[in-house]
């Protein structure tokens, strides 16, 4: 019998998950999500409060904790629910709602799963008194679904706060950066975030394409790895670039290459173009 019990306890978070994503899929067509979590959480908000505090004798045995018990998951659950003016915030910042739209479907997922088990936290109790039911596999059980709930509301709401520090810091470095090597910034990025590292390059290339498409940065290809500068600097710099290469008709490539990193202040091994490259940009000058 402890066995079917204990096995009972152990499936059920896997019913939970297969749950969860129904209900976001369901949900997300009918464009439900958000108040069909209001009314999951305030449902089970009352559950857990019916259960726990149906005697005030009780109440003032257990205040403490059973206290921690309501108040720190609801107040994750109200905060969590503050998701959509945190997705309109991130996207007035300039990033596609394209790129946040996996997040999206993650956290949704992740807030149904939260619910849900805490759902079961608030049901679990009743289980001993059926015939046959551990109450001490039964409180276990209720604690580790509570736990494992709580984890999961920090970790979504982590994931959150850390995705909008990332589009603050790469918009920042975007706007005020005079160079940037892009391979360096993302593996500082990868160091300073837990976010997927696939993710922060969409991020980054989302916020990039924007900026060259408003003319505000310049991207160019040296020995391998690109390089974004600021739309100011580029300019300052090729017309320095100009006034070093305009002095004769010819230069051979070492002497572009000189005369190209000491003008962008680039490393010497990152400052390598393919000779038709350097061409390019030899005409360019000449032409400002």
């Amino acid at each position: 019998m402890i066995i079917w019990q204990l096995s009972l306890f152990i499936l059920a978070p896997g019913l939970v998950v297969l749950i969860a994503i129904l209900m976001e899929r369901l949900l997300r067509v009918l464009h439900l999500r958000w108040l069909a979590g209001v009314l999951l959480g305030l449902t089970v908000i009352t559950l857990t409060v019916r259960w726990h505090f149906s005697a005030v004798d009780h109440l003032r045995q257990t205040l403490n904790f059973e206290l921690i018990k309501i108040l720190l998951p609801g107040l994750l659950t109200a905060v969590m629910l503050s998701y959509p003016w945190w997705l309109k915030a991130i996207i007035r910042q300039g990033l596609s709602a394209t790129v946040l739209r996996p997040q999206g479907l993650r956290f949704w997922r992740d807030f149904y799963i939260s619910q849900l088990l805490l759902a079961l936290t608030a049901l679990l109790p009743l289980l001993p008194h059926l015939e046959g039911f551990s109450p001490t596999l039964s409180w276990f059980g209720a604690m580790s679904y509570w736990l494992s709930a709580v984890v999961l509301q920090l970790a979504t709401l982590n994931r959150l706060r850390e995705i909008r520090r990332l589009c603050h810091k790469i918009n920042a470095a975007l706007s005020s950066a005079r160079n940037l090597n892009i391979r360096h910034w993302l593996e500082w990025l990868q160091q300073e975030f837990s976010l997927p590292p696939v993710f922060m390059q969409q991020v980054f290339d989302d916020f990039s394409a924007r900026k060259q498409a408003g003319g505000e940065v310049v991207a160019l290809e040296l020995d391998g790895v690109q390089w974004l500068f600021s739309r100011r600097f580029y300019d300052e710099r090729m017309a320095h670039f100009s006034s070093l290469t305009s002095q004769r008709l010819y230069h051979n490539e070492h002497e572009l290459q000189l005369a190209f990193r000491q003008c962008f202040s680039l490393p010497e091994r990152n400052g390598l173009l393919c000779s038709e490259h350097y061409g390019e940009l030899v005409r360019l000058a000449m032409q400002q």
